[in-house]
């Protein structure tokens, strides 16, 4: 039995291993048969050939920027085929007069390959050469043009077709800023962009200048010379004035140039405060719809500098027509902000600012405008939407604080507020100007420590000017901080010693202080000189006379003030210099009657330091 179980075991084990060594050879056989075909061969290549493919195409691994470069650019081989498909498309439409098409395919293009230069100036080529561009590709213009004059080296091939696109887009103040006091080499195309740029901003000294320099350069350009008469017309000689309005008035009836030339007449009018030819000439540029909202933001202007606010905020009001471009966005928000029409600010928050919501400045004037409304919640909500804002908070993001803090302390939160001024010092604006209005306001408001913090790290840049020290000097005032108030004062001095208001500052600093009572008395003979019937005047110099012991003619002083409508402050310092009068003259009778008049409040540390020490003398000699 158990030889009959081994022995059928034995036959099931050789019958298995016939079988696997037939599955063997006939895998051999099919692998065999595989390899020899052609087909299977061409196949199987076809698949490596295509999977090598996708693992080149699809990862993003091609750099196209230059070296130094930021951001760097990586992109697919892909994108790069994409990239080329869109530019051969672009140039077909343009070729074919379809603008937008052509704009979107170069648009797409970048949008494909940022780093490729070539799909980068295509776009800013199309926008300064081709007529009746549409405005909603301004703002793509801008930021492309920035980046163009990056990647390409701010060669002076890219300067001019920016500059083209600028002058096209009426975009003037990027033209100056691009063109304007650099040791950059111009070109004619750069010369006269920058020539309609001063003009149209305003700068008509500049122009004037650029125009005698480049003139050879500049006549031969048929709107720099209509800008040229306007210039003539309104600011240059009197001599000028009846050619340049004749000039224009004739270029206003050729077809040619009749619409720029009814522009600047309406600039020309508006300067010479000219209602009624404005009022004409701006009708014929609205029957031919050729009026913009620069033309409309000076007609209210001209209204309210004339006396008929009333009717220019009316108008303003009813303007319904949206700005294009930051520029328009701009001018419109200050126009409004001049005006006194805050509550404007409100709707553009809410209705049009989407459309310009990584731009800084624009949030920064409705700040403003919300400010002046006294619009506290709304300020709140904008401060808010700022900081939500990652490219504006990069920015502003401390300002942000700075308007949730101003929005606080007018809805009589000093505590929120004040921890809205702390969070704005951890992040302060990187802006000069805009630090220093947050410094300033923040005095006025009575923060005068988060004022100060600011001010003193705007030192670096702004400390050679007199208004930034004698902000500094009145913060210090505010806060009685000597040391400051003395380095304010000095420094305000030594850049306008001729300012009697510095001088007087100054030998004030000096007497709180109690440092150089020689250069204090001089200072008071030149402020008294200056301004014989100042009180202050006249009891800074007694002060300063007596530092210098010379008591006498110190008293003298005195007595000559009219005491009857003195301030309380005055008041104070008039009682203090008789104290120490007294006090020298060892009268102390007379030193007790004035030293209880003496409001301890207006006193700086060192001068209370010193009445401090006087009353302990009067009470020593008493006993």
């Amino acid at each position: 039995m158990a030889k009959e179980k081994v022995r059928r075991r034995s036959k099931k084990r050789r019958s298995l291993g016939f079988l696997l060594a037939a599955s063997k050879r006939r895998e051999t056989n099919i692998l065999a048969v595989l390899r020899d075909d052609p087909k299977f061969r061409w196949v199987f290549s076809l698949l490596m050939l295509a999977g090598l493919a996708v693992a080149i195409m699809l990862p993003k691994v091609w750099i196209t920027t230059a070296k130094g470069i930021d951001p760097i650019v990586r992109v697919s081989g892909l994108d790069l085929i994409q990239t080329y498909s869109l530019m051969r498309s672009a140039r077909s439409y343009q070729e074919a007069g379809k603008v937008n098409e052509a704009l979107q395919s170069w648009a797409s293009a970048i949008a494909n390959n940022q780093g490729d230069f070539r799909a980068v100036r295509g776009l800013i080529q199309i926008l300064g050469s081709e007529e009746r561009i549409e405005r909603r590709w301004t703002p793509l213009g801008i930021g492309q043009s920035f980046w163009l004059l990056q990647i390409g080296g701010t060669n002076q091939a890219d300067v001019e077709l920016v500059t083209q696109f600028y002058r096209k887009a009426e975009l003037h103040e990027l033209s100056i800023r691009l063109l304007g006091d650099t040791n950059r080499t111009h070109s004619p195309v750069t010369t006269r962009a920058l020539a309609l740029a001063y003009y149209e901003t305003g700068r008509m000294d500049l122009f004037a200048q650029h125009w005698d320099k480049f003139e050879a350069e500049l006549k031969d350009d048929t709107q720099l010379r209509l800008c040229r008469a306007a210039w003539s017309a309104s600011a240059g000689p009197p001599a000028g004035i009846k050619d340049g309005i004749r000039i224009l008035t004739e270029a206003s009836k050729d077809r040619s140039t009749q619409i720029q030339a009814l522009q600047l007449l309406l600039n020309v009018q508006s300067l010479r405060l000219d209602l009624d030819g404005f009022n004409a000439t701006f009708g014929e540029l609205q029957s031919l719809r050729a009026d913009r909202l620069q033309d409309h933001v000076r007609h209210w202007l001209l209204l309210s500098y004339v006396g008929q606010g009333k009717l220019a905020a009316e108008k303003a009001r009813a303007y319904a027509v949206a700005p294009q471009t930051v520029t328009e966005a701009n001018m419109l928000l200050n126009a409004w902000n001049r005006l006194g029409v805050h509550d404007l600010a409100v709707d553009f928050a809410r209705q049009q600012m989407p459309a310009f919501s990584n731009t800084g400045q624009l949030w920064v004037l409705i700040g403003r405008m919300l400010t002046s409304a006294q619009r506290w919640d709304d300020l709140r909500a904008v401060a808010v939407e700022m900081r939500n804002n990652p490219r504006v908070a990069r920015v502003f993001g401390g300002y942000t604080y700075f308007l949730e803090g101003l929005a606080e302390h007018g809805l009589d939160h000093r505590v929120r507020a004040e921890e809205n001024f702390r969070q704005m010092l951890l992040a302060p604006p990187t802006d000069t100007a805009i630090a220093f209005e947050c410094g300033t306001t923040l005095q006025r408001l009575g923060y005068n420590e988060s004022a100060q913090a600011i001010f003193k790290r705007l030192e670096t840049d702004l400390g050679g000017r007199i208004e930034f020290w004698q902000r500094m000097a009145q913060s210090a005032h505010e806060s009685r901080d000597a040391d400051l108030l003395f380095t304010a004062c000095e420094k305000a001095f030594q850049i306008s010693p001729a300012s009697s208001v510095a001088a007087n500052n100054y030998a004030a600093a000096l007497l709180i202080t109690r440092r150089n009572p020689a250069e204090a008395v001089r200072l008071t003979v030149e402020v008294l000189t200056r301004s014989p019937d100042s009180r202050i005047a006249r009891i800074n110099h007694a002060l300063a006379l007596l530092q210098n012991g010379r008591y006498t003619e110190a008293r003298r002083a005195l007595d000559t003030v009219n005491t009857s409508d003195l301030s309380a402050m005055e008041r104070s310092y008039w009682n203090l210099g008789h104290l120490e009068c007294a006090l020298g003259q060892n009268d102390l009778d007379r030193a007790r009657n004035h030293v209880d008049q003496i409001e301890q409040q207006y006193l700086f540390p060192p001068q209370a330091d010193w009445l401090a020490q006087a009353r302990a003398k009067l009470i020593k000699k008493s006993a």
